[in-house]
């Protein structure tokens, strides 16, 4: 089986601004779920509801449905059940790097977590295992009452289990590692491990090496954020941009860009606010935005880039024509250039970019004025 069955199938996503992660993360842990022996279900299962007895024989007798979406009426939808005999059984939520939804419940604020622990109570008590709230994360500390003993009362006292994607990976790898190379389940399990490290996703917290990458950052970030820098001082003028608006440096590691980006005002033919400027170096072997397909080339090495974006793919589509040098993927205004077109002396290199991006900036701003899609 292809241990990169997960990472191809993530690649046919919807790319800009539009991150379905923690959907397909969880659609990846139920399909492997749901591929497990009886035996290993159970010992998972027992891992996650922390039960304190066998449950290998009732999960063998009885009907496991794993579901994914639920829709649980006004308390919301969580991300998985599972269901024992066709009672709710093991509530999961999940996580990656974004934080806890509140409501407010007969005036009293409540988080998810406790409000699908109430749903749980409401719609699980004819099941017969002890059921269980599962809260798996990347980037995401759990409320504090969600780990805390005291607060059993407000999770009805049923068991809570905190942990992570790699964690929780590491764990089904290390269950099927008895089973058959070429089970479907062992299968399933390399290639969800392989998926989290496509994503940095197996670990929560920097190893070593991530480490060892960073120190390497933070002793150049200077020079390259300079470089983002002046690179942006010529983009900026594509487009008028709020007063109160600023542009601001950062590392984007969803995308492996290092840019520089600014939102627009609105326009006759751009005003839905998400329209902005961009600017800066990208990293295409961590990530990318669009498709090969969309670039008309594979790109292989650092690359400079600048353009006038959307947040929501092809809302530029009332032209369909591009100014000199520039591509339309999703519908978006990109110019893109290899480091390797330019000078190997840094300080030359430097400037060349620089110009480049002002010779972009001068085409793009008049084309996209007349259209009316900047102000």
């Amino acid at each position: 089986m292809n241990n990169d069955l997960f990472i191809d199938l993530f690649a046919y996503r919807q790319r800009e601004n539009k991150d379905p992660i923690e959907d397909w993360t969880t659609e990846c842990l139920a399909a492997t779920i749901r591929s497990l022996p009886s035996q290993v279900l159970a010992e998972l299962l027992k891992e996650f509801t922390r039960a304190d007895r066998d449950i290998s024989v009732a999960v063998d007798a009885g009907e496991i449905e794993v579901l994914t979406q639920y829709h649980a009426g006004k308390y919301g939808r969580p991300d998985m059940l599972i269901k024992f005999n066709g009672q709710p059984w093991i509530l999961f939520e999940n996580k990656v790097g974004h934080a806890v939804s509140e409501r407010e419940n007969e005036g009293v604020q409540i988080h998810q977590l406790r409000a699908y622990a109430d749903w749980l109570k409401e719609h699980g008590e004819d099941c017969d295992m002890p059921r269980a709230l599962v809260f798996i994360t990347h980037l995401t500390p759990p409320p504090r009452d969600f780990t805390a003993e005291a607060s059993a009362s407000l999770y009805h006292d049923f068991s809570r289990c905190h942990s992570t994607w790699g964690v929780v990976a590491r764990k089904i790898e290390a269950l099927t590692a008895d089973l058959a190379e070429d089970h479907f389940a062992a299968g399933l399990s390399r290639a969800f491990s392989r998926y989290l490290r496509d994503q940095n996703m197996s670990n929560e917290f920097p190893d070593a090496v991530a480490l060892s990458s960073a120190q390497l950052y933070v002793s150049q970030a200077a020079s390259l954020e300079n470089l983002v820098d002046r690179m942006w001082q010529e983009a900026a003028g594509i487009a008028a941009c709020g007063k109160t608006a600023s542009y601001r440096i950062k590392a984007d590691p969803d995308y492996g860009t290092v840019n520089a980006h600014r939102y627009a005002l609105s326009a006759p033919n751009s005003s839905s606010g998400w329209s902005y400027i961009e600017t800066g170096v990208w990293f295409p072997e961590l990530d990318s935005w669009y498709d090969s397909e969309e670039i008309g080339r594979d790109l292989v090495g650092p690359h400079v880039y600048v353009g006038f974006f959307n947040g929501d793919d092809d809302y530029f589509t009332m032209t369909k024509d591009a100014p000199e040098g520039f591509l339309r993927p999703a519908s978006d205004f990109l110019a893109i250039e290899s480091l390797s077109a330019f000078s190997a002396d840094p300080d030359a290199r430097g400037g060349e970019i620089v110009s480049w991006v002002a010779g972009k900036a001068a085409v793009l701003r008049p084309f996209l004025l007349e259209r009316k899609i900047v102000s």
